[in-house]
């Protein structure tokens, strides 16, 4: 399995070059076309993919270049790649900066056979997709894309689950009780003397009479702590301040008025790679506020709260990250949700809304406390930017939640009055594949459509991907077009609402 992976892997950087790992969504894609599940499990995937978004292979490449010897450096970045993770296993992040760096020519394939992970790495993070989604009257996704509402122009949507912490190193085993008193280092006791070969009558007394001081002394500290100790406050932990002005003082990286309408703070207990976890009610439901131990902590707990859900939408900005989940593009019953966060801070917030509230409503109260981070506005992805610009401008598109569970970003387009559009992109080029059978399918079925199920670009010598016009079965002109460029995984669909075939495809063409 290791070496049918990590050669498909260095094909892949020689097909391609070396701008495949340069965007991990798109390596994703790459890897899921061309491996299957006896190749490389789902554990060896999403630590490659890891890889490629901490740049280990950066980091390799400059231990290499200043003359380290490629055991030397492959273990260094390794372990930089699992503290990036959150994690602690060290030989899977190494096995990872291997086989990117035999991809690569950095190390020899030796480097890979040191490691062998035969099985998912325990710390290995997941990003399922947690529900199928339906456009209203349709089949599951990934399938067709209805028209979308002409009074929907513009409008964006929101939506975002909460945060995991990132996987700590295992307790350290307990250290041996420390005597009653004695000299010694901290967390160190001094050792016990050996003890006797024989015990003596005057010993038992002796041990007996210690025995009474120690209960006697075991009484009076459980009383002490239970009656709060000694008028100093004794050795009970401080509690935790949730006023609003003390979150808005600890929460200052996330926003300026984070207790903006929040009553009934509460502390909650911190999960490992977490210092507190505070838990305010919000008129338009719950604001749960993080503080983590690290920033590839926050990292972590953001890979894991994004999913490719229907009804999401993600970006980032900086060390910041925004998310959010509405459940009108589901078609399920779970509540709305926007989560943003800080690795400066590293601290993260989620808000979920309560029974019946719209996304609309939390989008209100998230705007209302001043936010250091927004929802992304326009195309994000470089290849998808390149695809829509190729047939209008890029400036005339807006993000909005998708539609289709798997997609990593929809935009809905205004290119021309009587014309609107949708532009995405699917994390997986299978997802892809799907929405263009489903397409084939309707076009097929079309009483009124064109001859023509391919574009090609000037030259006409290679088929840039699938093109399909045709009038629907509710009488709306639509063209269907994706993309054939490896890793893209783009669609677009065109409407001409208030036009004809004709008119649409002419605008297409122009």
């Amino acid at each position: 399995m290791v070496v049918e992976l990590h050669a498909a892997v260095r094909d892949l950087v020689q097909e391609h070059g070396e701008v495949v790992l340069a965007d991990p969504s798109g390596f994703r894609g790459l890897l899921d076309d061309v491996l299957d599940e006896e190749t490389a499990t789902a554990g060896d995937i999403n630590l490659l993919v890891d890889a490629v978004r901490f740049d280990a292979l950066a980091g390799l490449r400059s231990l290499v270049g200043g003359g380290a010897a490629p055991g030397r450096a492959v273990d260094e970045a390794g372990a930089r790649l699992a503290r990036d993770r959150g994690g602690e296993d060290h030989r899977s992040a190494s096995w990872a900066v291997a086989v990117l760096g035999y991809a690569t020519d950095l190390v020899p394939e030796a480097e890979i056979r040191r490691f062998r992970p035969g099985t998912t790495p325990a710390d290995a993070p997941t990003n399922p997709s947690r529900a199928t989604s339906r456009w209203p009257g349709s089949q599951p996704s990934p399938g067709y894309l209805p028209p979308p509402s002409p009074s929907a122009s513009g409008q964006r949507p929101a939506s975002v689950p909460s945060s995991w912490p990132a996987a700590s190193a295992p307790p350290a085993a307990p250290a041996p009780p420390a005597a009653p008193s004695g000299p010694g280092v901290l967390g160190h006791p001094a050792p016990f003397p050996p003890a006797p070969r024989k015990r003596g009558p005057g010993l038992w007394i002796a041990l007996a009479a210690v025995l009474v001081l120690l209960v006697g002394g075991g009484v009076i500290a459980v009383v002490a702590v239970t009656t709060g100790g000694d008028e100093d406050g004794g050795d009970q932990e401080a509690a935790v301040d949730v006023s609003p002005e003390a979150l808005e003082e600890r929460y200052g990286s996330l926003s300026t008025m984070i207790a903006h309408d929040t009553e009934e703070c509460a502390a909650a207990d911190p999960a490992e790679g977490q210092r507190e976890v505070v838990e305010c009610a919000v008129p338009a439901g719950t604001l749960r506020l993080t503080t983590f131990d690290s920033a590839p902590a926050v990292r972590a707990a953001r890979r894991e709260r994004v999913d490719l859900r229907a009804g999401t939408l993600s970006g980032t900005a900086g060390a910041a990250g925004y998310y959010h989940f509405d459940p009108e593009n589901s078609g399920n019953q779970e509540p709305a949700v926007i989560y943003w966060d800080s690795a400066a801070g590293p601290q993260s917030a989620e808000l979920t809304g309560a029974q019946g509230a719209t996304l609309d409503t939390l989008t209100s109260h998230f705007e209302s406390t001043d936010p250091r981070v927004a929802a992304p506005t326009s195309p994000a992805n470089p290849q998808l930017r390149e695809f829509a610009d190729k047939f209008m401008d890029i400036s005339d598109c807006a993000r909005q939640s998708t539609f289709i569970t798997g997609e990593t970003e929809e935009n809905f387009c205004q290119p021309k009055d009587q014309i609107t559009a949708v532009v995405g992109r699917f994390q997986r080029r299978r997802d892809l594949l799907g929405v263009r059978r489903t397409q084939l399918r309707a076009w097929r079925e079309a009483s009124d459509r064109t001859d023509e199920d391919y574009w090609f670009e000037d030259d006409r010598s290679e088929k840039q991907g699938s093109f399909y016009a045709y009038v629907d079965a509710d009488g709306t002109p639509t063209i269907y077009w994706d993309w054939n460029e490896q890793g893209c995984n783009c669609y677009a669909i065109g409407y001409a609402f208030d036009g004809t075939l004709d008119e649409l495809r002419t605008w297409w063409e122009g």
